[in-house]
């Protein structure tokens, strides 16, 4: 059991792994891209974005928000640190915080056991995960302010993974 666990793991990882360094290349032409972008209209920046084939996927607005404010609105992986609150949000002014995702690929891998007869034993379970880049940006009054581009990201990481009820 351990081995099929470990097994699987390691499918999972090496599809993964290969998502990543495809992602990574793209995510340094986004990155340059939105960084000549920044201090730019909104509609132009998220033309731009549209036109990579990324969809939004969160957004949420507020006039000189707290740390507060913004930790409600924060996801999992992709959220804002300590030091970019005070950093991005430091001006006074009307933020909107979109959040934009592109499917990259999806992965599965299948486990499950196989007697010397080469009959099933076990049921065969799938695990499918998709993964995507993510693009968030942060908007000061109508412009670009800050970005930041994650090439690799699973759909159990975007939605805050699985949490334990105790």
């Amino acid at each position: 059991m351990r081995l099929k666990a470990l097994g699987l793991i390691l499918s999972l990882g090496l599809c993964l792994s290969y998502c990543a360094t495809t992602g990574a290349k793209e995510a340094k032409v986004y990155r340059s891209n939105l960084e000549t972008m920044l201090g730019k209209d909104r509609q132009e920046v998220t033309a731009m974005i549209g036109n990579w084939d990324f969809q939004v996927l969160d957004s949420w607005q507020a006039e000189n928000p707290d740390a507060d404010t913004i930790k409600q609105h924060n996801r999992s992986a992709i959220s804002f640190s300590e030091s970019e609150i005070q950093g991005i949000f430091a001006q006074e002014g009307k933020y909107e915080v979109l959040i934009f995702s592109k499917k990259i690929e999806t992965d599965s891998a299948t486990t499950g056991e196989i007697d010397q007869f080469g009959t099933s034993v076990l049921k065969d379970a799938e695990y499918t995960s998709e993964v995507f880049a993510v693009i968030r940006t942060v908007f000061r009054d109508g412009r670009l302010a800050s970005h930041r581009v994650w090439p690799s990201m699973t759909s159990t990481s975007i939605s805050g993974g699985f949490k334990r009820i105790k």
